[in-house]
Formats: C-alpha cells, sequence, structure tokens
C-alpha cells in the first residue's frame, strides 16, 4: 500500500492553486506506519492508493505441466501504432512508417541483416500473436522476407526489453505477394513497447515488409507480466486452468483450493495470492498377450517403462531365438479410475431420492477427493452410457452431474430431488 499527502487549496497563499502539492510519506518496514516530518502550513488531505492484488501461478515441477489465467480466445487485431525509431527505408515511398500505415499496397523497404523498428501502442496490450504481411513484388524479387528474428517488449519505457518470441530459418513466409503469416508470441503478456529486429533475410541484404500488427487478447482489469504473475484489479473474477505436459497429469491444487472441474479453478482476486498446480507422473501397467512369455520365470519378452521422460517411451527386449516378424502395441479401454474397485457402490434409479438417508456406499481404507467423486462420474457415464450422479460429502452433500451426451455440471443437494433416467451413486468422504 502506497500514501500520498495531498495538500487542498482551502485558503491562504494555496487558494489560487491549480496543481495542489502532493508530498509522498515512507512508510515503515511492515508498511503499516507512515509519518509526515512537518505539517505544512495548510490543510490537508490524505489519499490512501493501493497496489492491485498480484497472483502468482507456479507449478510443483515445471517440465511437468503450467498453470495460466484463462484468456479469451477471440483475437483482435491492433491497428494504430507510434513509430519511434528504426532502420530507414531506401526512399520515401518506402519509408519506415509504411510498415504501419494500414495499406499493403505500400511497403518498408530497407537494407535487410540486421534492421529494426521499434514502436509502441497508445495503451499496454495484452500480445499473443503477429502477422508479418509480405510486400508488393516478393514473386519478382525471392529472398526479401524476414529470416530470423526477435520481438522484444516491456510494459515500461525505462524498463529492459523481454525477448517475446524468437523464430530461426523461417520456412512458414513465401515469395508471394500482399500474403499474412500469423506467428504466436512464446511468451504471452502485457506491454506498450515494442521493437522489431530482422537479423537475416532468406536470400538477399534486401528486406521489404508491407505491414505488421499485433494481436490482443486480454482481460479489463488484468496485466499479465509475462512470467507467471498478475497484476489484477481487487475484485476481478478469473478462470485458471493447470495443463500437464505429454506424460504427466494434474493431480490437485494448493492450499486445498477447490476446483469447478479438474484442473480448473474460479476465484475471485481481491488480495495477494500464491496458487501452485501439482501434478504427477503417468503410470502405465504394461502386459504381454497370453501366451507370450509362457515362462514367468524366464520371460523371453521385456517391457520397461522410460518415465523419466517428459514424452514417456517404453523399452521392449524379446530375449528368445525366434525370428520376430513384428510388435505392435494395442491401447487399452480405459478402465475405472484407480479407487474404483475399493468402492462398494449401490445404483439406484428412482424418481424422488431423499439425501437425508446417508450414503449407500462406503470407501475402504483412504478418502475419495472431489476430483476422484468427478472421475467417477463421468467413467460410469462413458462405461454405462447413462446420465450419471454422484453424491459425496464436503462440509455438506455435493453432487456432480455427468450425463451421457458428455457434458457435466454440479448441482445443489436438497431433502429430495427427481433422478429419473440417473445411475445414482452415494460416496462417503
Amino acid at each position: 500500500m502506497t500514501l500520498a499527502l495531498l495538500i487542498m487549496a482551502v485558503g491562504g497563499a494555496w487558494a489560487q492553486s491549480a496543481n495542489p502539492k502532493v508530498i509522498e510519506l515512507t512508510p515503515d518496514a511492515d508498511k503499516k506506519v507512515w509519518t509526515l516530518d512537518k505539517m505544512p502550513a495548510n490543510d490537508v488531505e490524505l489519499q490512501v492508493e493501493y497496489y492491485d492484488p498480484i497472483l502468482t501461478l507456479a507449478a510443483n515441477n515445471s517440465e511437468w505441466g503450467t498453470a495460466s489465467v484463462v484468456f479469451p480466445d477471440l483475437k483482435t487485431k491492433v491497428t494504430k501504432y507510434n513509430l519511434l525509431g528504426g532502420t530507414a527505408g531506401y526512399s520515401d515511398d518506402e519509408a519506415l512508417s509504411k510498415l504501419f500505415d494500414g495499406d499493403t499496397g505500400t511497403k518498408w523497404c530497407c537494407e535487410g541483416n540486421n534492421s529494426f523498428v521499434e514502436f509502441s501502442t497508445d495503451n499496454a496490450i495484452r500480445v499473443v500473436s503477429y502477422i508479418l504481411t509480405t510486400a508488393n513484388d516478393n514473386d519478382l524479387n525471392p529472398g526479401r522476407n524476414p529470416k530470423s528474428w526477435l520481438l522484444k517488449g516491456k510494459l515500461d519505457e525505462n524498463d529492459e526489453w523481454k525477448i517475446i518470441a524468437t523464430v530461426n530459418n523461417d520456412t512458414k513466409m513465401k515469395n508471394v505477394n500482399y500474403t499474412p503469416y500469423e506467428f504466436d508470441v512464446d511468451k504471452p503478456g502485457t506491454y506498450k513497447y515494442f521493437r522489431f529486429e530482422i537479423e537475416e533475410t532468406t536470400g538477399s541484404n534486401v528486406l521489404q515488409l508491407s505491414e505488421m500488427n499485433l494481436l490482443k487478447s486480454e482481460i479489463n482489469g488484468v496485466i499479465d507480466n509475462g512470467d507467471g504473475t498478475y497484476n489484477v484489479k481487487s475484485g476481478t473474477q478469473l478462470d485458471i486452468k493447470a495443463i500437464p505436459a505429454e506424460g504427466y497429469h494434474f493431480d490437485a491444487w494448493s492450499n486445498n483450493e477447490e476446483g469447478y472441474e479438474v484442473g480448473k479453478l474460479r476465484l475471485i482476486i481481491d488480495e495477494d495470492k500464491e496458487i501452485t498446480a501439482i501434478f504427477a507422473e503417468n503410470e502405465y501397467n504394461i502386459t504381454f498377450s497370453e501366451g507370450t512369455n509362457p515362462d514367468p520365470e524366464n520371460p523371453e519378452w521385456t517391457a520397461t517403462p522410460n518415465p523419466a521422460k517428459t514424452k514417456q517411451t517404453v523399452t521392449v527386449k524379446y530375449n528368445g531365438a525366434k525370428k520376430v516378424l513384428g510388435v505392435k502395441a494395442e491401447k487399452k479401454a480405459a478402465g475405472p479410475p484407480e479407487y474404483y474397485d475399493k468402492l462398494t457402490v449401490t445404483v439406484r434409479t428412482q424418481g424422488e431420492w431423499s439425501c437425508a438417508s446417508g450414503p449407500q456406499a462406503t470407501f475402504i481404507g483412504q478418502t475419495i477427493t472431489e476430483e476422484q467423486a468427478i472421475a467417477l462420474a463421468k467413467y460410469q457415464a462413458s462405461k454405462s452410457g447413462n446420465n450419471t450422479v454422484v453424491f459425496y460429502k464436503k462440509e455438506s452433500w455435493q453432487m456432480y452431474y455427468a450425463k451421457s451426451d458428455g457434458t457435466t455440471s454440479y448441482g445443489d443437494v436438497g431433502t429430495s430431488m427427481g433422478l429419473d433416467g440417473y445411475d445414482v451413486y452415494y460416496v462417503a468422504q
């Protein structure tokens, strides 16, 4: 929290002042006490300013997955730019300003290798991708497209540049005219100042582009710092998702955060918050078809998973004397959740079902989490083809619907309800 002291123009020599004097107060180490060393000879008004809350998202292992705020899929093209400087074009007709004039019939044409342009937008924007458009005569003058480049950004003019996109040896852009090509940024984030550096062209030492445009996707009141932290206007509701890497799965949220769906959170941010997505390695059961290994003590075949790899692999080895024609793997149908066989489940389909009658299923040996209850509902619905609802106990009874068409939802539990056509499970927690 910061505190500013504003001297108000209420009388005396200050009465005609159009610009009241602002004095910044220095807080103590705990930022709980502010002291004004000398009182001005005027009435004063204290104005308190609060920093926006900071949301920090992380993973228990960055190679196992990521956590991020869910931004809209819709991208909006930015059309207004402020040119700050760069490599001059060969003539006024091929000037640097032509890159942002909104006209694909004009172009920026300049000495190619190690050229650059710096520009800004009127307001800070969250950039997710950008478009480079070829010029009017690339077909007649091949080799003028950029080949390797960097896009940098920063939020404040005095900040250090951050590399937000790197392209090496591009093959996407072709020697065709007036053609736009979209590239994703490596680090989506909120920036206002940009620097586009072309390290090398595709064949000649001449560069030409007709247009460059940024595309944005943002949420009002949210600044994406591009490093897993977000400045959020207090009171803003955000969705957060966990994205596991290949070979891993989402397990839980830190601080016992409750998700509205597996790997998804919905929160109102009104204070600083740190959330970690917990991921775990997938474990697979690998078996051989019947008759492949007749002697279990001395198997001819072995299969060894390599779980340490981000992209999990399996090494299959043959120790016998036969000539092997080939080996194929068959993906087995998805089985029930691993805790499923520990449940004693009673399935009921009735018009009216009393929740007050207590659980009709018990869980043996451990407690069941909300994520497990959801997985049970989804599995049973996919297995039976019937609408399924699972009741599970938190502070009170809750229920989770999984329909045969794949849609899911939560519901509030009353004293009774109609559940015609539903497989009903009770799970004690």
